[in-house]
């Protein structure tokens, strides 16, 4: 054992642990030599994968998280920094995720059409809160939402079913909201002015 602590303060962790396995199963010293390789091997390991688990944050860190999820996972199970890679991939998959929803959320906006908006804002608020993206998300769920409540003003003039139908659209925690709510309230007191929910 003594020269197993030798061998580690020298740098030399390899040799420490081979000269601590000579300790055998049933030997006083058995579990205290165990935990000792445990220890060893944690920062062998830890020395090996370290790199690959910085160079795999600054990726993320650069937005680059396809790229930081392909470098963390190359870190094994059952190796010392296997369990922080996997918090970190799982976080890094959260965040693409989050970047894909919001491009879909702008491509769907894109149409120009009712239906497309509220396509969109229903794919927005899907964008996870832990996402990088969720501030922006936020934000054009606003505008998309503004957006939908001019429709609905315009439409009102001349079909108050449909109007009704877009301001119900507006979700809930955006902006235009409370004032979808008055209009609905007004429109649906008109008598025969009810949504058809068929669609937009």
């Amino acid at each position: 054992m003594d020269e197993a602590r030798q061998f580690a303060q020298a740098g030399d962790l390899a040799s420490a642990m081979a000269t601590a396995r000579r300790i055998t199963p049933r030997r006083a010293l058995y579990e205290e030599a165990q935990g000792l390789i445990d220890g060893w091997r944690s920062e062998v390991q830890g020395a090996e994968d370290g790199p690959l688990l910085a160079q795999a944050q600054q990726l993320a860190a650069a937005g680059r998280w396809q790229e930081a999820i392909a470098v963390a996972s190359r870190i094994g199970q059952g190796r010392a920094l296997y369990d922080q890679a996997q918090t970190n991939i799982a976080t890094w998959q959260g965040q693409v995720a989050g970047l894909e929803q919001l491009q879909r959320a702008y491509q769907l906006a894109q149409r120009g059409t009712v239906s497309g908006l509220v396509d969109a804002i229903q794919v927005a608020q899907q964008v996870p809160s832990s996402s990088p993206q969720r501030a922006e998300a936020a934000q054009i769920l606003n505008r998309w939402s503004f957006d939908l409540l001019r429709l609905a003003e315009s439409e009102a003039r001349t079909n108050l079913s449909r109007a009704i139908d877009i301001a119900a659209a507006i979700p809930p925690q955006t902006e235009a909201y409370a004032q979808a709510q008055l209009l609905l309230r007004e429109w649906q007191a008109v008598p025969g002015a009810t949504g058809q929910g068929d669609g937009f």
